[in-house]
């Protein structure tokens, strides 16, 4: 995402950084909300679903701004792996990015209150690359070689008998 009203990667911190990743991962329903009321002050806090994880970075880009990328990883089943990715590599719109931002800043504004939120025109996003990864959770392994000991325990058992 490209974004012209931050000048300087060093910009890219904090509660501006934080409402970006928010923003973004809201953008692609990857959040949880929680909404608190304290006497007449009611804030909604976004925060990622279990099983994912979003990181950023920033860089200067040559022409005025910075470029934004957002690395995120899913956890899925394999059942519904296709789903999860179908969802993922969509194209939003900066229209929709906006939303989001606004939806975030307004639901916690004491943490968003020195960010502001840039008009559509000032972001470009661009197509998402999702990829699939295969990964052997710890459970399972552990589970497989506790099952391998208890059989080979109890083999040596029975050949002492």
């Amino acid at each position: 995402m490209a974004v012209t009203t931050i000048t300087a990667v060093s910009g890219y911190t904090g509660a501006t950084k934080t409402l970006y990743e928010m923003a973004n991962a809201k953008l692609y329903d990857l959040t949880d909300a929680t909404t608190a009321t304290v006497g007449n002050t009611t804030t909604t806090t976004y925060a990622l679903k279990a099983g994912v994880t979003l990181a950023s970075s920033a860089a200067l880009t040559r022409r005025a701004g910075i470029t934004i990328t957002f690395v995120t990883e899913r956890e899925v089943t394999q059942a519904n792996a296709a789903t999860a990715m179908a969802a993922l590599n969509v194209t939003k719109s900066a229209a929709d990015f906006v939303i989001q931002m606004t939806a975030v800043t307004t639901g916690d504004a004491s943490t968003y209150s020195g960010v502001t939120v840039p008009a559509a025109g000032a972001l470009t996003i661009t197509a998402p690359t999702v990829a699939s990864v295969a990964v052997v959770s710890s459970a399972a392994t552990v589970t497989t070689s506790v099952m391998a000991m208890a059989v080979a325990a109890l083999a040596a058992f029975q050949a002492r008998q």
